[in-house]
């Protein structure tokens, strides 16, 4: 399949101009966290702001998650992106001015950084649903490739530069501080992302189909603001509540999803076990989980390329599976090795398994998802990996300590590799995927970016 890979895509001016502009805007989310964690370690110093900074940017995702992509489904996604990259950067700049009004009360920056977070989970759900409205279904794991690629470039320079912006004393020459410059410049970020994303011509098909409930005149409803509102919060939930017959109805679907519950055990696994192992039982503290980190995104970014050249050849659920093979073994080496550089050698191929998998999994979603329910499915998405993420890392972190680190990491890798095995013997006597469930909800339409 000539013209489908990693560059070609690159030459649609749309998804061009669309991946740029997520580069600034990603960028801007990692310049926001560490001046937020500049603005802690000032204002309120210690583990508890932290963990009240995670509880504030968690909490959209596992209030609102699905609901918030049946209203994606029903809005124009575009206007959707533009907005909420428009209303984040106004947010952001309030942030040091709410703390010259409260005098350094860092709570009110928790509730703007709900608010931030929660645009976010809508932009996240917009902005996924979207990609196949940029390019055709034959160029959508190119497009995709290049989306993850895109991400953890901007995750690396956003961690390394908005470290060094923050920390730069050369702010002080226009009385700034360090983590008021970091705020200023997140919101300029938003706002360029936003002027990008206008300047996209997109063609998106909205489901038309309106229940008759919904045409009646609001004067027929009810009791008038009640009734209109008890109806359309019905409509709302029967919206919700058909997401998930087609994912159970859907096997394509349904086993994005599964393997999306196998790769946040992972992600808890590596937060609560690879952290305080290499923090304290190694002794490389938290620079050393930085350098590790790094050596995982750059495994990301390359294999990110790699497979958005020549990935079209391999079969994504094979690619799903055996990547999640390859990296249970690799957590039960990790779990078993002391040498630094090793880890380091562990990292950097864990991440590079761990793109081609994610790569796969939002390509076959978007292969088979109908349009009106994109962004219900990946909103579920989100919401999955969030709440699974957390309830993971608590089990293991109580594990952890009842046992030790290094047995319970074996013992997740182990798991890990026993199910990806499973799931391709599974997989060899379920072949195929039932696309019935999409298919007779949506026609997907023919794209005209080819």
């Amino acid at each position: 399949m000539r013209g489908t890979n990693f560059l070609s895509v690159l030459k649609i001016r749309n998804f061009l101009v669309f991946s740029v502009g997520q580069t600034i805007s990603q960028f801007g989310d990692k310049l926001d966290h560490m001046a937020l964690l500049a603005l802690l370690r000032i204002y309120a110093p210690g583990p508890g702001a932290l963990s009240q900074l995670a509880i504030a940017f968690t909490l959209p995702v596992l209030i609102f998650g699905p609901t918030s992509g049946v209203l994606v489904d029903r809005w124009n996604r575009k206007r959707v992106l533009i907005t909420c990259d428009f209303l984040r950067a106004v947010l952001v700049i309030f942030i040091p001015f709410a703390i010259l009004w409260t005098n350094g009360n860092v709570h009110s920056v928790y509730s703007i950084v709900f608010v931030v977070f929660l645009f976010g989970l809508f932009f996240n759900s917009a902005k996924m649903s979207i990609i196949p409205n940029l390019v055709s279904k034959k160029r959508l794991l190119a497009a995709n490739s290049v989306n993850n690629f895109v991400g953890r470039f901007a995750t690396l320079c956003g961690v390394l530069l908005g470290g060094l912006l923050v920390d730069w004393e050369g702010w002080g020459r226009v009385g700034w501080e360090g983590w008021r410059a970091g705020f200023y410049l997140d919101s300029l970020t938003y706002l360029v992302s936003a002027i990008l994303l206008a300047s996209i011509g997109i063609r998106v098909v909205r489901r038309s189909q309106v229940s008759s409930e919904e045409r009646r005149p609001a004067n027929n409803r009810g009791n008038g603001l009640w009734g209109f509102f008890a109806t359309a919060f019905r409509s709302l939930a029967r919206d919700l509540f058909e997401t998930f017959p087609l994912i159970v109805r859907d096997r394509a679907i349904l086993f994005v999803m599964l393997s999306i519950l196998l790769f946040c055990f992972v992600g808890g696994s590596v937060y609560v076990l690879v952290v305080p192992l290499v923090q304290q039982s190694l002794g490389r503290g938290t620079a050393g989980v930085g350098l590790l980190a790094g050596a995982a995104a750059i495994g990301m970014m390359l294999s990110s390329f790699a497979f958005g050249m020549l990935g079209y050849r391999l079969e994504k659920r094979q690619v799903i599976l055996v990547g999640f093979a390859v990296i249970g073994v690799l957590m039960m080496i990790f779990a078993k090795a002391s040498s630094f550089v090793f880890l380091g050698v562990i990292s950097f191929l864990g991440g590079s398994m761990l793109a081609p998998i994610a790569i796969s999994q939002d390509t076959l979603l978007h292969e088979v998802v109908p349009e009106f329910f994109r962004g219900r499915i990946f909103s579920t998405r989100e919401w999955t990996l969030n709440g699974v993420f957390m309830l993971s890392a608590v089990l293991l972190g109580v594990l952890a300590e009842l046992i030790s680190i290094r047995p319970v990491l074996f013992s997740v890798g182990l798991i890990v590799l026993v199910l990806s095995l499973a799931g391709e013997f599974v997989r060899g006597r379920w072949p195929g995927s039932s696309e019935g469930a999409a298919s007779e909800l949506h026609v997907q339409p023919k794209s005209s970016h080819d």
